[in-house]
């Protein structure tokens, strides 16, 4: 065998090897992605089964939630209910200042006529007085 068929030999094994690397590589990387997303889709949902029901075998009870994100959730949907409350009221065409001077003028009589029932028993009483003040 002469130097220039063993060289070119050489040189077509180099090559076919290269490329047969390289499609074993882009296999088995491939492959590894495939098993990847699988065993972490698999270890995800196990833990997430386990943070829910090992609390409770070990004997911890429910986890507790922060009893102050329950307020805050509390006081958010109240703002948010009395904002469309007053959205809601302007879309109708209800003006505020006006009920509001309503409500006040429907306090003010209320207020004298419970004045009124006071002012009255309160004369009575001082009909019935015999210490010379009434």
């Amino acid at each position: 065998m002469s130097l220039q068929i063993a060289w070119d030999l050489a040189q077509t094994l180099v090559c076919n090897l290269g490329m047969d690397l390289w499609t074993d590589d882009f296999k088995w990387f491939v492959w590894f992605l495939i098993r990847s997303a699988i065993y972490g889709y698999i270890l995800y949902h196990a833990f997430c089964f386990l943070r829910r029901k090992v609390p409770g075998v070990l004997g911890y009870g429910p986890i507790r939630k922060d009893p102050n994100m329950r307020k805050l959730r509390r006081v958010k949907g109240y703002f948010n209910y009395r904002w469309r409350r007053i959205k809601r009221k302007k879309k109708a065409g209800i003006d505020p200042i006006r009920t509001a001077f309503y409500g006040m003028k429907e306090l003010k009589d209320c207020i004298k006529g419970l004045l009124y029932l006071v002012g009255v028993v309160e004369h009575r009483i001082r009909v019935f007085r015999t210490d010379g003040y009434g």
